[in-house]
């Protein structure tokens, strides 16, 4: 509002000066038997307070309902003003509303997606539910932000999805709305827009100050976005300040304003100083806090830069730079990231092939943040990655004894070197009855094959924890842990003509072309028969207890993937995979980054193995991974069960936790992926799926392919 910062929360107000000083803090009076909803404020153009207040109903299965919806203004004491009824047939708000006031004298309301205008007298004027011209007609319209501009015009961020036999598309624009109607529209260009997409709403947008028509706010950087030409300007990445993007202690969601030469945000729990020049106003309390941010505070740090680059902006990278940047005094990481979407599989996947180009062009940074499409190994025989092995052997407070060798033995190259590390790791394997497939851990293909021919034919034997797996699914599955049998990068050759490729591809016969929903009780009646599994971390919802209790019904076994040998068929599964390069300018620089990664970082697991700015799985140090199997059990004391979905569950003891330990130390194996030659699978196997070509002839064209492939990568 003119030069102040406002700030509307659930029952009160703040209006900050220009230097973050308080002017006001506004008690709102509170009507009986009525909520204000959180998000659901605003100020207009005279200073004027506006709510949106509602009764609320509740009742067994129906959650909270808000009845006799009313627009309040209060003035500076507090104090109801004027209230505004809304139509009695609107409903359908919770309190995720959102509300602005626009200077036509229409309210502005937007609630799970739908978007309603409101006169002076509450009346209801509903702008028309129709796309844009040149935009598919059948498609749902969905809003999903309302922003006003400085200029006071109100535009509201728009897509539409489109359901075809290929998949999902999404069309993004903006539109004007005045007088309870649509006006000027400007469309989204994906490449600037960045991860502000309904498939992940990483990104927020609010009113642009400083020349600019919005800012488009993210976990990690801040743009200003002009709409006409539908460009973006990174004006601040909090990554190179140390600001955490989205822990709870210090989020920035939605909530960021600029004024002047600085950033306001929003921040929640007690926080600690966060870097240079983030300084808390006046106001800071128990559950939130507003910081002022210098715009220009990551080239005043005054540290050195290392370079740093990712396919996919994935929170697991976010939390890595973030805590190195905070923690670190020396050095400073400046990320490139190539796609923020990386709930969008396209995305993903152009974004590799980018980064992939400009790797093989020689523009490699200091640090390399790896996807588990990418060709680490290719990359490694080309020499373009250092042994980080040396790194740590030249480093005196770090031993390679100190963290757990199978899993690391997973990472290193043929030739014993460790050109890519992670910090944490997953694991992946297939669960099963103990009455179905014994005690032990590990099992041939041969037992496999004779446990689903003792089945009723029909029976599906293998699902995830959503739909039971189809052709293709158990095709991929397999490949990810067989991968290396059949190809070999460092020679450049394959062999998918083998008896054994040629019986995997036969033993899809026993699933269906989709994948096909189950509930959890089908696995007690034993079909599916075989449960894929990623332990993630030490919760009370990953584990044998709660696979037991809410899936199978009775005691079960981590019995892993069939391998040729009978061995240990559970893999390792790197989200936080990097590798430094072997030409980086800083390479003391880059290793400061590897030994936190290894070290200080080992330690930030929370209970649910969950919480930003922490590890996103199981740490790769072996006390680091003892600590925490030892805080757990703590957080786990106190009471046996619990209730999940109406299902009595059992809370893991120590047991319970040693038996994910003993899994681990079992692994031999990681879960690996090429992009390219899953997608060749993919597109030869369907001709066998649908009955086109035999195996023999499905599995020579793939071996040709593969192997021209292969070539290509020298």
């Amino acid at each position: 509002y003119e030069d102040k910062l406002v700030l509307i929360g659930l029952n009160r107000v703040y209006i900050f000066g220009a230097e973050g000083d308080v002017l006001y803090e506004i008690m709102l009076s509170e009507p009986d038997n009525a909520a204000f909803f959180a998000r659901a404020g605003d100020i207009d153009a005279e200073g004027n307070i506006w709510i949106l207040d509602g009764k609320i109903e509740s009742g067994e299965g129906m959650g909270t309902v808000y009845r006799d919806l009313r627009i309040l203004r209060f003035d500076y004491e507090g104090n109801i003003t004027a209230e505004i009824g809304l139509d009695a047939e609107y409903s359908g708000v919770d309190g995720e509303a959102e509300m602005l006031a626009g200077k036509d004298g229409y309210f502005y309301i937007l609630a799970g997606g739908l978007l309603a205008a409101f006169d002076g007298n509450g009346n209801k004027v509903e702008p028309p539910a129709d796309p844009p011209a040149n935009y598919p007609e059948d498609g749902e319209l969905v809003t999903e932000s309302i922003i006003r501009l400085q200029d006071g015009r109100i535009i509201a961020k728009q897509h539409i999805l489109e359901i075809t036999v290929a998949g999902r598309n999404y069309y993004h624009f903006f539109r004007e709305i005045t007088n309870g109607a649509w006006g000027a529209e400007w469309e989204c260009y994906e490449e600037n827009i960045g991860a502000l997409s309904a498939s992940y709403p990483a990104m927020f947008l609010t009113d642009g100050n400083g020349g600019y028509d919005l800012l488009i706010c993210g976990y990690d950087v801040v743009y200003g976005y002009d709409l006409e030409t539908g460009e973006r300007t990174e004006l601040t990445d909090w990554t190179a300040t140390g600001l955490a993007k989205s822990s709870e202690k210090n989020s920035i969601y939605k909530h960021v304003v600029m004024l002047d030469d600085y950033f306001y945000r929003l921040g929640y729990g007690e926080i600690s100083a966060l870097g240079a020049n983030d300084e808390p106003t006046s106001i800071q309390g128990d559950t939130i806090s507003v910081y002022r941010t210098d715009k220009d505070a990551a080239s005043k740090i005054g540290k050195k830069t290392i370079t740093a680059a990712a396919a996919v902006n994935y929170p697991t990278v976010l939390n890595f730079v973030t805590g190195f940047n905070l923690n670190n005094p020396y050095y400073r990481i400046e990320l490139k990231t190539y796609t923020d979407d990386f709930m969008n599989r396209e995305s993903v996947d152009r974004a590799i092939t980018a980064f992939n180009l400009d790797i093989i062009a020689g523009k490699i940074p200091d640090l390399i943040f790896l996807d588990n499409g990418m060709p680490v190994g290719s990359y490694a025989s080309k020499g373009l990655f250092a042994d980080i092995y040396e790194l740590i052997d030249a480093d005196p407070d770090m031993k390679r004894d100190d963290y757990l060798q199978n899993i690391l033995k997973t990472l290193e190259s043929e030739d014993g070197k460790l050109y890519a590390a992670a910090a944490s790791f997953q694991v992946v394997t297939l669960a099963g009855k103990v009455s179905d497939v014994g005690k032990k851990t590990g099992w041939t293909w041969d037992e496999y094959y004779a446990l689903v021919s003792g089945k009723p034919r029909g029976i599906i034997p293998i699902a995830d924890e959503y739909a039971a797996l189809s052709k293709w699914d158990f095709l991929d599955m397999s490949l990810s842990i067989k991968l290396p049998e059949y190809v070999d990068f460092k020679t450049g050759k394959c062999d998918f003509e083998s008896l054994d490729f040629i019986e995997l591809l036969r033993q899809t016969d026993r699933y269906p072309t989709e994948r096909k929903r189950f509930e959890p009780s089908d696995l007690r009646g034993g079909d599916p028969l075989l449960l894929r599994i990623e332990l993630m971390n030490f919760s009370p919802y990953n584990g044998a207890a709660y696979y037991e209790d809410m899936f199978f019904g009775e005691e079960i076994t981590f019995i892993g993937y069939p391998t040729t040998d009978g061995s240990c068929g559970s893999a390792c599964v790197f989200y936080d995979t990097f590798a430094v390069s072997n030409k980086a300018k800083d390479k003391d620089g880059a290793f400061a980054f590897v030994k936190y990664a290894l070290t200080d970082f080992q330690y930030t697991v929370d209970f649910n193995g969950r919480g930003m700015d922490t590890l996103t799985g199981f740490p790769v140090k072996t006390d680091a991974l003892e600590k925490y199997c030892e805080k757990t059990l703590l957080e786990l004391s106190g009471g046996q069960t619990y209730y999940l979905e109406g299902v009595e569950m059992r809370k893991p003891g120590e047991n319970d936790l040693l038996k994910i330990i003993d899994l681990i130390k079992t692994i031999t194996v990681r879960d690996t992926y090429d992009k390219r030659i899953a997608a060749i699978m993919q597109e030869e196997s369907a001709y066998y799926f649908a009955g086109q070509k035999t195996a023999e002839e499905v599995a020579a064209v793939i071996q040709n392919r593969v192997s021209l492939y292969l070539a290509e990568m020298g």
